[in-house]
């Protein structure tokens, strides 16, 4: 797909900090996400230090120190991304030229670059955290580590059944 690494890993982190809520621990340091998912762990820091001042994820600094969701992780929009992680390439420009193009000065692929530009921003728009959650854990999709093997719990409630690997 044309998202960046760094968005993928963003929404791979939230949807693995959500698995580990309700433990015993309430933070989460990124050596120990970025093992668990494969990522490596100095950009994998800079991302979620990203997504913390963004409001997205609660960091704390120290030994016990880490990142945990807060109210607003699991309400957070796929569009609400793509400033912190660049998740796309520029939509606004041409896909023949490389230079801006509209509908008053259209390069041959406009019409239908702006249908896919449309429809790329509609999905990232009207699909949040919580929604990618809800389809993992109805097996709709694939887990990308050994986590995967757990059911995600949010609010000491499970979201479904429990995934049998």
């Amino acid at each position: 797909m044309v998202f960046s690494k760094s968005f993928g890993y963003a929404v791979r982190s939230l949807i693995f900090l959500s698995s580990q809520q309700g433990g015993s621990r309430s933070y989460i340091q990124a050596e120990e996400i970025s093992g668990e998912l494969g990522i490596p762990r100095h950009f994998l820091s800079k991302v979620l230090q990203s997504l913390a001042k963004q409001g997205i994820l609660n960091s704390s600094k120290g030994p016990s120190g880490g990142f945990t969701l807060n109210e607003k992780s699991l309400h957070t929009s796929l569009i609400s991304l793509i400033p912190t992680t660049k998740a796309l390439p520029n939509l606004h420009t041409c896909n023949l030229k490389a230079k801006p193009c509209d509908a008053s000065k259209p390069c041959p692929m406009h019409k239908q670059s702006n249908t896919i530009r449309k429809e790329i921003l509609r999905v990232l728009s009207e699909t949040d955290i919580s929604k990618l959650i809800t389809e993992f854990n109805a097996g709709q999709s694939e887990p990308f580590s050994e986590f995967g093997k757990k059911n995600i719990v949010i609010n000491s409630h499970p979201l479904t059944a429990v995934i049998t690997p």
